[in-house]
């Protein structure tokens, strides 16, 4: 399964059972207002980590969270297995502009 879409994607790989796991939904669903000055639309897509999706072992993710930054062309921008705010939002306006 390729991740490849028409713009960036942000993929949020998440358990529900993790401690930031309430903290880091909500910080991810605000990302969308900080990529505004993206020229592509860009994806927000949160995986259950220890679900069936083929993209958990694609990016190998071995930790929650992780959040994986993809260019438009597929490639990996950014990996941040980390439940920092201000990182993934840093990140986030970086792969945008």
């Amino acid at each position: 399964m390729s991740s490849f879409a028409a713009g960036p994607q942000v993929l949020h790989f998440f358990a529900d059972w993790h401690d930031s796991h309430a903290q880091m939904t909500a910080v991810f669903s605000a990302l969308p207002a900080l990529a505004t000055a993206s020229p592509l639309p860009i994806q927000f897509l949160s995986i259950e980590a220890e679900g069936e999706d083929p993209r958990t072992t694609l990016y190998n993710v071995t930790v929650v969270p992780t959040f994986v930054l993809l260019r438009a062309n597929g490639a990996v921008f950014q990996t941040i297995e980390s439940p920092d705010p201000a990182v993934l939002s840093q990140a986030v306006i970086a792969l945008v502009e």
